[in-house]
């Protein structure tokens, strides 16, 4: 897992996306919402309160960018990756391709896979228009929430402290590394502590990013 992480941070720490960011229309992606952050960090919380606005449809847990990347980044010191423009143009058109149904004539479309942290580069350069709200909480409450829910199974790290302690600390660099290589306009941080105590006003929040 570091090293998927590490080979995250080396092709977009050398990687010039002006000629990408400056291509793909940056309205495309406008009316998506990705939930992004660690499991049990208020993902379901957020995307509970969004899911009472008008014209917009929660679809779960997507994982869309995990399939189509994973295998793609795990081969990039064992083999060259072509991400070019034509790359991220196709990925873009095949995830909006991918919730059609779904979202309907909905005007929002929430994505609530929170591993999506790890892609979020890739979905900000292919879908330029979408917006992202970062659930984080107090690390140690954090680990002891994954800990106890059992998902040795769906998510492997969580089995022990050790596992969740490696990917707490894989996800704040990456968060902090995302946020230090682009424009955080499209970001927002959503501490879960503060969403239980004024649920409200950061509710309101929430929709004024997004909407």
């Amino acid at each position: 897992r570091q090293k998927f992480c590490l080979n995250l941070h080396n092709l977009f720490k050398e990687f010039d996306t002006s000629s990408i960011q400056g291509a793909i229309d940056i309205e495309k992606g406008k009316g998506l919402i990705f939930i992004l952050g660690m499991p049990r960090s208020g993902t379901s919380l957020t995307e509970s309160i969004l899911s009472t606005a008008d014209k917009l449809v929660t679809g779960g847990e997507k994982a869309f960018f995990t399939l189509q990347l994973t295998d793609k980044i795990k081969k990039i010191n064992a083999e060259e990756q072509n991400f070019d423009l034509e790359f991220f143009h196709d990925l873009g058109d095949r995830y909006l391709d991918h919730i059609k149904i779904h979202r309907g004539e909905n005007e929002y479309f929430v994505d609530k896979l929170p591993e999506n942290y790890l892609f979020y580069k890739f979905i900000k350069l292919s879908l330029p228009g979408a917006k992202f709200i970062h659930c984080f909480r107090d690390p140690w409450d954090n680990a002891i929430s994954l800990f106890k829910q059992n998902y040795a199974v769906n998510i492997f790290y969580a089995s022990s402290f050790f596992g969740i302690a490696n990917e707490l600390a894989n996800y704040e660099y990456l968060i902090q590394f995302w946020k230090s290589t682009d424009d955080t306009k499209s970001i927002l941080d959503v501490e879960y502590e503060k969403l239980v105590q004024n649920e409200m006003e950061t509710a309101k929040e929430i929709w004024d990013h997004c909407m």
